[in-house]
């Protein structure tokens, strides 16, 4: 471009890169050379004509958003370097001062495509302390609500046959128990790894390539460096902040406060006449939007609520679901994690009771990838076996782990439909047994919805199919992010937080020049570190497996039905009932006397009879399997219990006129073992241990070893 202007200048950005003797670096020196010199170039034309300071308000603009004090904005500014702190503020103030303006303009530009709407609760953890007798510190609070507008069509609120998107009866339990019984029963039967190896075109987590499995270890590490691999970074042009006010979540007046502004704004009131807005959502998003829908319909004015809350649509988030499932697994079945941690990572500290995401991405990762290595080995060897021990640890790593890996970084992302529904009515079915406060209702009440629209042909059950991750709450999560990135630091104060995200998405929706420049982590385990580790997660698993083998013709106690906990004489620790397979939380417990747990069993007992034990712990003989339609019957009972209970009591919940924040309900928090060891993420390179050993060599012969056990 230079050159075009003037054609004197006709080779001489190339002499001035030549000058830094480029040929002496590294390709990715090189890069950042030929950025500098192109600064050298504007700084250059500033000293020429001070009019030329597009770089330098830019720099200025980044370095007030990462905290730079006015003075050492202004000593940059002196130096020519950037803008003084007086332009920023000016600039800042006409952003604020436009928002309101520049957001109509791109609603009014969306209004022919679908628009999602996000709504969710902020917390400014880099809280300021006050020396004051009243308040030690203070915490922003603060809803944020954005709008995604992917290109695709708007949804209709009436189906082609004149039904509401509403289903009447909200969690509708003869509709879910229905499809249970009938269409999911037979799938739960058999673990989700055999159940996804029928599955065509799915990805294998133990398989990917190096930036694959670090996208897939860095899902829930909300952190911009790592987040920038991610699929759906490449949609946040698509991501509209409507506002980010101080304002608490926590009750449905909260969410209500912060809905109608939005809903209310004249460009919506034809879009609303006709279509919905779906609202992808954690559980007090989904549920309070939910709440507000019944009551309007069933009290209409007299709730006080406006009719345009029909128009929304709330939606199970995947994102939350993922993250939730795995806290869930890893605190259920952290004796085990702790002992794979401290072997792992030759730690003598305790795991944390409440490992930070990534760490706890890390270890359902590596016990995934080593029992995918093993696996086929210890199922020959224990074939049906009904080891209380082993069939535990085999729904742990043959079910429930790579379900909770599957279901929001390969099912959903791939938009995986069908497949992903199934693997949502399997972890509601853990969820239940888990006893997990509110993730065993709400996705019971998703499953409702999407049977509900399926039933009635409701264009929202096809857009949904088609374009799966699409309802995605990740963008408000990655705002937030970006938030907490650009204010750390920063004094406390509520009205600088809305100006800084309010530039931050200014800036998102505008070309940002600091960006090439600005430095960024890389994750800090290499795919070669990710490999021993696998292996020796591998190498743990044999062993761990040859302990159970070798004690499994031991006598081991059978739970009774009010026992709470289980001890593992193997490993001499104790977990909950819950943790042992679906079975041994009905009323009917696997059966060590019989071989067939059929009620009715009327196959004569002998031993050339195919037998089949079911993931969740009943054995049945293939004949008595096939006459119940390849479901157990025992299983089912308990879960169809659950979904006439659940259903209900959510259902109560909503049409209640309590106001009662649904938080009070929470479960409590552990307490905090003693020697506890909580890693961050940027401390973590001390878990790379240094490899003496031929890991490979020493998994063969395990696996050998293990294969001449008798």
């Amino acid at each position: 471009m230079i050159e075009e202007r003037d054609h004197s200048l006709k080779g001489f950005f190339d002499m001035l890169y030549q000058s830094m003797n480029p040929s002496s670096k590294n390709s990715s020196t090189e890069i950042s050379l030929k950025k500098k010199v192109m600064i050298l170039c504007y700084q250059m034309a500033g000293l020429r004509n001070k009019q030329v300071s597009l770089v330098k308000n830019q720099i200025a603009l980044y370095m007030s958003n990462t905290g730079t004090s006015t003075s050492g904005i202004n000593t940059l500014a002196n130096l020519g370097f950037a803008s003084t702190y007086k332009t920023v503020s000016r600039k800042k103030k006409e952003i604020l001062s436009k928002h309101e303006v520049e957001f109509l303009k791109y609603l009014n530009e969306k209004t022919n495509s679908l628009i999602i709407f996000l709504i969710d609760d902020y917390h400014d953890i880099h809280q300021s302390r006050n020396p004051n007798n009243e308040n030690l510190s203070n915490v922003a609070h603060m809803a944020t609500t954005m709008i995604y507008t992917p290109n695709i069509l708007p949804i209709p609120y009436m189906s082609p046959l004149g039904e509401q998107i509403h289903n009447p009866m909200n969690v509708d339990v003869d509709l879910v128990s229905w499809a249970l019984q009938f269409e999911y029963m037979s799938k739960l039967g058999i673990s989700y790894i055999n159940q996804k190896s029928s599955w065509f075109c799915m990805a294998d987590s133990s398989k990917f390539t190096e930036e694959e499995t670090i996208n897939f270890l860095t899902v829930h590490s909300y952190d911009p460096d790592f987040q920038t691999a991610h699929p759906e970074h490449k949609k946040l042009k698509l991501l509209k902040l409507f506002d980010f006010t101080p304002q608490e979540l926590k009750s449905l007046n909260d969410y209500l406060q912060a809905i109608y502004p939005f809903i209310n704004l004249p460009t919506l009131n034809e879009y609303l006449l006709k279509n919905i807005i779906p609202v992808p959502a954690d559980y007090p998003g989904q549920y309070y939007i939910r709440k507000a829908i019944t009551l309007r319909r069933r009290y209409g004015d007299l709730s006080n609520i406006p009719e345009k809350i029909l128009n929304l649509v709330p939606l199970l988030g995947p994102l939350h679901v993922s993250l939730n499932t795995r806290e869930t697994t890893m605190k259920m079945y952290y004796q085990f994690f702790n002992i794979f941690y401290k072997e792992i990572f030759k730690k003598k500290k305790n795991l944390a009771m409440k490992p930070q995401p990534w760490m706890t991405d890390l270890l359902l990762y590596l016990t995934h990838s080593g029992w995918m290595i093993i696996r086929k080995t210890i199922l020959r060897k224990f074939k049906n076996n009904k080891d209380i021990e082993y069939r535990t640890f085999l729904d742990l790593f043959d079910n429930i782990t790579p379900a909770c890996l599957d279901v929001y970084t390969i099912l959903f992302r791939e938009g995986h439909f069908d497949e992903y529904i199934s693997t949502i009515f399997r972890l509601w079915s853990i969820m239940k047994r888990f006893e997990r406060k509110n993730y065993n209702k709400i996705m019971l009440a998703f499953l409702s919805d999407v049977l509900y629209w399926q039933s009635i042909d409701h264009p929202m059950y096809n857009m949904l199919k088609d374009n799966l991750s699409s309802f995605n709450e990740y963008f408000i999560e990655n705002f937030h992010s970006l938030i907490r990135r650009y204010t750390a630091g920063k004094n406390f104060n509520i009205e600088n937080l809305r100006k800084d995200a309010i530039n931050l998405d200014n800036n998102k929706h505008n070309s940002d020049f600091m960006e090439p420049f600005i430095t960024k982590k890389n994750y800090p385990f290499k795919k070669k570190h990710l490999d021993n580790m696998v292996k020796r997660s591998a190498l743990f698993l044999i062993e761990f497996f040859q302990k159970i083998l070798t004690n499994s013709n031991t006598p081991k106690d059978i739970p009774k039905k009010d026992d709470k906990f289980y001890l593992f004489p193997t490993f001499n620790i104790k977990m909950k009932i819950a943790t042992l397979p679906t079975g041994y939380c009905t009323d009917h417990l696997p059966s060590f006397i019989s071989r067939c747990d059929h009620k009715n069993c009327k196959v004569v007992e002998d031993n050339n009879i195919d037998n089949c034990v079911l993931i969740c712990g009943h054995e049945y003989h293939f004949q008595c399997l096939q006459d119940l339609q390849f479901k157990c019957q025992h299983c089912l009972d308990y879960l169809l219990n659950g979904v006439e209970y659940l259903g209900n009591l959510y259902n109560d919940r909503l049409e209640s006129l309590d106001n009662t924040s649904i938080l009070d309900e929470e479960e409590e928090e552990e307490n905090i073992i003693d020697n506890e060891d909580n890693v961050s993420l940027e401390n973590s390179e001390e878990l790379i241990l240094k490899e003496n050993l031929n890991l490979d060599r020493s998994l063969k012969d395990a696996l050998y070893a293990f294969q001449q056990i008798k």
